[in-house]
């Protein structure tokens, strides 16, 4: 979710070229029900309120719908299928009967849930299988976020060079130099690695996502690539997660998603091969986007920001 105004004005600027950036596609404010949690949702209480926000998000010009854990069941229902309407997928964190309404995609293996409770794995992050019967049968796809919760600590773990990174010294002082406190997590557990594996296996669509900004943008997303082949999965599916698996989802597989004559030309280019070691996918070099070549030099420059 996010504030509709900022993230169109973002899109405009760097569409027009006015302010370097990459290309977006976005979700207006989370669909809640009467109290919403935070601010950038918005109560819904009634179909016609539903309708209308459908409508804003037509005009708007969203590319995803997500709508929040207070909603009641009826009206996430007609959520769904007006964002199908209009020709956009639809998210929440429910998995039933949200894949009886014909959602899109379910997001986090655990966190805020409407039921009170995780509902797709148990505590030890293992899902059952009726949870993955649901989620092949269903078509919809998961976003895990196996960053969320520990990131400072798999980082760490992983590659503690990151934190030397000159892309991620960009950050804001309250991220980067975080204290002991805020970088103790434990983030995924064995459970969730072993249940993101049998996922893969199913044939369940797996999309990575990080849930920026409770983890930090950028780096956070190829700690989740990485998370994910630690969970067995090889180095070429993790990258799908973030490619062909997100464009399905978007409904952009025509434009963008993989390397084919007549997509658009969005691509990044690293120092190594990914394929061999994933970290190797961290390592950008230079960023095109829409066949506009664009140095690292260039984006780390603040007058490009």
């Amino acid at each position: 979710g996010g504030k509709a105004s900022e993230i169109i004005e973002q899109r405009e600027a760097f569409e027009a070229g006015r302010r370097v950036g990459p290309r977006i596609y976005l979700t207006g404010a989370l669909l809640e029900g009467p109290r919403v949690y935070y601010p950038l949702a918005v109560s819904v209480t009634n179909e016609a309120q539903v309708d209308a926000a459908i409508d804003r998000a037509d005009r708007l010009q969203y590319d995803l719908l997500k709508t929040y854990v207070k909603l009641p069941e009826p009206l996430r229902k007609r959520a769904a299928e007006g964002a199908h309407r209009i020709g956009i997928p639809v998210s929440s964190h429910e998995l039933y009967p949200a894949a009886l309404f014909g959602m899109d995609s379910t997001e986090h293996y655990t966190g805020t849930a409407g039921r009170g409770y995780p509902t797709k794995v148990s505590s030890l992050g293992h899902a059952y299988q009726d949870v993955i019967e649901i989620l092949t049968k269903s078509k919809m796809t998961i976003t895990p976020t196996l960053s969320l919760g520990g990131f400072y600590q798999e980082v760490a773990d992983s590659d503690p060079s990151a934190f030397d990174d000159p892309r991620w010294r960009m950050q804001p002082p309250w991220v980067k130099d975080a204290p002991a406190a805020a970088r103790r997590g434990f983030g995924a557990n064995p459970g969730q690695l072993q249940t993101t594996l049998a996922m893969e296996k199913a044939g369940v669509r797996i999309v990575a996502g990080t849930d920026a900004p409770l983890v930090p943008y950028g780096i956070s997303l190829h700690n989740d690539l990485e998370e994910e082949v630690r969970a067995g999965l090889t180095p070429f599916q993790a990258l799908q997660t973030a490619t062909v698996n997100t464009a399905a989802l978007l409904n952009a597989s025509a434009d963008l998603g993989s390397i084919e004559v007549g997509k658009l030309a969005d691509m990044v280019m690293v120092d190594g091969d990914p394929l061999a070691n994933i970290l190797n996918a961290r390592k950008v070099r230079r960023v095109i986007k829409n066949g506009e070549t664009i140095e690292l030099q260039s984006l780390l420059n603040p007058a490009n920001r």
